[in-house]
């Protein structure tokens, strides 16, 4: 049980035992970021897990650890035979010495060989923690002593199709099940009337766009290659005419947003993106050194806010918005 040396209360997590290096207190500030809406007397927001673990991860994916372990083994292990090896030189002891400069040798190798082979895994380290580790270390042991969750944090639960009451005025698509968690838990399905769907729905929707063609459909995507790449798989399975909206997130405004998730591209799936036009060759690039962003990773209050810009409202301003993605847009005036 952790216990404070000082106040002898209990607390959940220790900075030193988790690669985030998250404690209380810190994590009681998040949760108040995540579920500010940004807007006087507007209620509070709610968040995901998901966006709770991306939030706490900024500061590690904006400071990067490349030391390589390898070389912190090279160290001390020739620093070691630089002295055994002096003794022996000193004292006369040939065999000796010859033994302990062909082991060093040999160590200094395999560590410089380990370093340069595992080079691309530390430039692109992914996640710096998974969302089953931050249950184990971060959510759980906040459970054990507090009894809650933290303040605002959505329950996990199964995601489903969540659809207004009346006709639609748009339907979202989102291949993020936490995503449309987040946005069904705000209550922009009852007050915009949008129909949220959810990963893994057969296109096209047709129950939902037979009363209306003119519906649009609003694409909502992490700002991957996979991600980037809905738009136009979506695009392709609906009927001709359909109006299909990129919602975002596009690589140029995730350059922007915050650090990057670096992980290795899938160039396969780089080279079916760059032959549908989806996007220029600048975010094309962006992708292709191994920047990602997920939605997660979107303060809560700037994406609901950029995901109700986007929704069509009689706005001639909205052609613009298709065209450069809902989060280029500015943000409103404080």
């Amino acid at each position: 049980m952790r216990t404070c040396a000082h106040c002898r209360r209990r607390f959940a997590l220790e900075p030193k035992a988790n690669s985030l290096h998250l404690h209380d207190l810190r994590v009681r500030t998040l949760a108040e970021r995540l579920s500010d809406p940004g807007q006087a007397g507007a209620p509070p927001l709610r968040y995901t897990a998901d966006q709770l673990r991306m939030a706490a991860s900024r500061k590690v994916l904006a400071n990067p650890d490349g030391s390589s372990a390898w070389l912190g083994c090279m160290g001390p292990v020739t620093l070691f035979g630089v002295f055994v090896g002096f003794f022996a030189l000193v004292a006369q002891l040939g065999e000796l010495f010859v033994a302990v400069v062909l082991v060093v040798f040999w160590v200094v190798v395999i560590c410089l060989i380990g370093h340069v082979a595992t080079a691309r895994r530390r430039r692109l380290s992914g996640e710096p923690m998974s969302a089953s580790a931050f249950t184990l270390w971060v959510l759980d042991p906040w459970v054990e002593v507090y009894g809650v969750q933290p303040p605002g944090l959505l329950p996990p639960r199964p995601v489903v199709d969540v659809l207004p009451p009346g006709p639609p005025a748009a339907l979202l698509y989102c291949p993020d099940p936490g995503t449309i968690d987040f946005l069904t838990a705000s209550g922009i399905v009852d007050r915009r009337g949008v129909a949220l769907i959810v990963q893994g729905r057969e296109w096209p929707p047709a129950a939902l766009l037979a009363a209306d063609r003119a519906v649009p459909v609003l694409v909502l995507h992490h700002a991957d290659a996979a991600g980037c790449l809905v738009v136009p798989r979506v695009r392709a399975a609906l009927p001709a005419g359909t109006r299909v909206i990129d919602a975002g997130l596009r690589p140029r405004v995730a350059e922007r947003l915050g650090p990057p998730v670096r992980l290795p591209p899938d160039r396969s799936l780089l080279r079916e993106l760059a032959r549908t036009g989806s996007v220029d060759a600048a975010e094309q690039a962006w992708l292709a050194r191994g920047n990602t962003l997920p939605l997660a990773a979107v303060r809560p209050a700037r994406l609901l806010a950029a995901v109700e810009r986007a929704l069509p409202d009689g706005d001639p301003d909205e052609a613009r918005a298709e065209a450069v993605g809902f989060m280029a847009w500015p943000e409103p005036a404080a």
